[in-house]
């Protein structure tokens, strides 16, 4: 498979390392292993909102050209299916934890402020199959009214929460907890700790100050402010994973919670591998340019095109 610039973010061995550590590696050689299955769903991220036999033909397409893909046949839908079960999620929560840093570094003036590395918070909804379990898991806007409340209007579709720990400057999602609607953002965001500390200055709105989350994030030794012309910036970061990369109006396929899950931490794999390729070419192009003033649609145009084209040999049976 084609995996373009997707493998020289995510290489072959920590993959592997990933899907070993959620005790996820096969037992047994498989038309369909775990580490071409995590590959495709970064493919379905990638071209979304193409089907999956489409995305398979994206992905094997440059291979198949140059006469590289061997007695290996395309796999039908039902059996992707099956290995994306097998897969789980997990795998891709944990290569997300091993891979995604900050990568601003303290001479990008664009990206700290007095010293601090600029980061911000803020949630946002995405909207997934409509099928019961996802219904049950996530929930969705009015659909589960209070006692003696009247009920808003009942959405179209169940929803799952996304609220993300920002890097200002790169606009690279370094963290994110991924919950049921009715979860509030300040609630999740507690979970966001983990990856702040006290280099770091935390930008979020009105909606998040209160006592317990500042005494969680200062745990960390992070501080925490409203500088609101920089905290647009993870408005503006959402943007690009929604509207731009799932697709403006696109609902996840995923007709599973498991499904889901997974589906949302390949689309933050591939915005951070889309976000590194760009700052390494604002880096190229000249000193300390601004990311900011690269486009995001254009590069995950560049993106697709790179992931069709004939590659360095990525064997379907590796």
């Amino acid at each position: 498979m084609s995996v373009g610039l997707l493998a020289r973010v995510y290489p072959a061995a920590e993959v592997d390392r990933a899907i070993a550590a959620c005790g996820r590696s096969e037992q047994r050689s498989r038309l369909l292993p775990a580490r071409l299955v995590l590959y495709f769903v970064l493919g379905l991220a990638l071209f979304s909102p193409d089907p999956y036999l489409e995305v398979m033909r994206k992905m094997t397409f440059g291979l198949r050209q140059v006469g590289l893909m061997g007695a290996w046949r395309e796999p039908a839908k039902s059996s992707i299916f099956l290995a994306r079960r097998r897969l789980s999620w997990e795998p891709f929560r944990e290569l997300f934890a091993r891979s995604v840093v900050p990568l601003a570094e303290p001479s990008d003036t664009w990206a700290f402020w007095r010293g601090l590395r600029l980061m911000a918070v803020d949630g946002t909804c995405v909207d997934i199959a409509d099928t019961p379990a996802n219904d049950e898991t996530f929930g969705r806007h009015g659909g589960r009214p209070k006692p003696g409340k009247r009920p808003y209007k009942r959405a179209a579709f169940p929803q799952a929460r996304i609220v993300g720990l920002v890097e200002c400057g790169t606009h690279i999602i370094v963290d994110a907890a991924i919950t049921e609607y009715s979860t509030h953002e300040t609630t999740a965001a507690k979970d966001l700790a983990r990856s702040m500390g006290p280099e770091m200055l935390v930008l979020a709105d009105r909606g998040y100050p209160g006592v317990d989350l500042w005494r969680v994030w200062s745990a960390s030794g992070a501080q925490s402010a409203a500088l609101y012309t920089e905290r647009w910036e993870i408005e503006t970061t959402f943007k690009e994973l929604k509207a731009q990369q799932i697709g403006a109006g696109e609902v996840l396929a995923s007709k599973t919670p498991d499904g889901v899950h997974q589906q949302l931490w390949g689309h933050l794999l591939v915005h951070y591998a889309l976000r590194v390729h760009m700052l390494e070419a604002a880096r190229a192009n000249s000193k300390n340019l601004d990311p900011d003033r690269l486009s995001f649609m254009t590069c995950l145009r560049v993106a697709r095109r790179i992931t069709m084209m004939p590659p360095a040999a990525f064997p379907p049976s590796a």
